[in-house]
């Protein structure tokens, strides 16, 4: 009877030491989730399939209705990491606040809308009233794209503020505004459901076309204290959007399922969105992305977002 006493003593003692040393291996990661966008898809699709476990993390996702909250919470601190545009995190560096870029996420899907068929290119922006959320990283990588074809947003159109992705084509759609801008999965529910809607300006065609270069705008970035308490993270994050991205791609009727089962609405556009190329995943280590950020963040810098590009924006460990 005491053999097996002692046995069972020694196997929940065995057990235990796993556990904890399995909870050991897992750092939390605290994160929002826009409720709409492109991120939001692959930040559902990485916590329904478990990526995140899968490599030691557990990312705990907060979901955030507006854009300004979605940035202003992670800048108080209420979250460690953030899938945001390039040109937030330059803002928020310069400011004070120790984000750091450690991964690309995803190019551009940004488009500017309008219903009249005349209007094509940039140079068709100026002069209209234009409903665009001002604070989106995608837009201020469009403020960058419109000022290499000599254009400046803020003189040159009458630019109004609104909340999110769907908020400006609802406006073009109410016919308030002449030109709207948004991103994927926004622009292609917009277009299935307003045939008279066309695209007037493919911001990362526009951009390439006078850099040569991509616009990987939407980066991973974290503050780099909490980085510097989990520097393990960094691979481990890297690896897990990565997994979920390769997901998505391989199977993508498999992902739009687990879209469709936790919104509870239709997913063909988004599956337009994604076969046409428009909306893809291409997350990469920072440090093997440099030249092309560098790139990005000086056309941005140069619209006068910030003065100059803060140094140790780019992860290094």
């Amino acid at each position: 009877m005491a053999r097996k006493m002692l046995l069972c003593l020694v196997t929940v003692v065995g057990l235990g030491i796993v556990s904890a040393q399995v909870n050991a291996q897992t750092t939390t990661v605290r994160m929002p989730t826009l409720a709409a966008g492109t991120t939001s898809i692959i930040n559902t699709v990485i916590s329904e399939k478990g990526f995140d476990k899968k490599n030691g993390l557990k990312i705990e996702y907060s979901v955030r209705t507006s854009i300004p909250a979605y940035y202003a919470d992670y800048r108080v601190g209420r979250f460690d990491a953030i899938v945001g545009g390039v040109g937030n995190a330059m803002k928020d560096r310069a400011k004070g606040v120790d984000s750091t870029i450690f991964a690309t996420q995803s190019p551009t899907a940004a488009f500017f809308l309008a219903k009249d068929p005349s209007l094509k290119g940039y140079g068709a922006l100026r002069g209209k009233k234009i409903a665009a959320p001002l604070g989106s990283g995608n837009y201020l990588v469009a403020r960058a794209a419109a000022g290499l074809y000599g254009i400046d947003l803020r003189k040159d159109a009458e630019v109004v503020n609104v909340r999110g992705p769907a908020s400006g084509p609802t406006q073009l759609a109410a016919g308030r505004v002449d030109v709207a801008f948004s991103w994927e999965p926004a622009v292609s529910i917009f277009l299935s459901k307003n045939p008279d809607m066309r695209i007037v300006a493919n911001v990362r065609e526009a951009y390439r076309k006078k850099t040569g270069k991509d616009s990987h705008v939407i980066v991973l970035y974290a503050h780099e204290a909490f980085l510097k308490k989990n520097p393990k993270v960094v691979s481990a994050m890297i690896k897990t959007y990565q997994q979920a991205g390769a997901y998505v791609k391989n199977n993508l009727d498999d992902a739009l399922k687990i879209i469709q089962r936790k919104t509870g609405k239709g997913t063909g556009p988004i599956r337009d969105a994604f076969v046409s190329g428009r909306v893809s995943y291409a997350t990469k280590p920072a440090s093997e992305e440099r030249d092309m950020l560098m790139t990005l963040m000086q056309a941005i810098a140069k619209t006068g977002l910030v003065k100059e590009i803060p140094p140790g924006l780019i992860y290094s460990q």
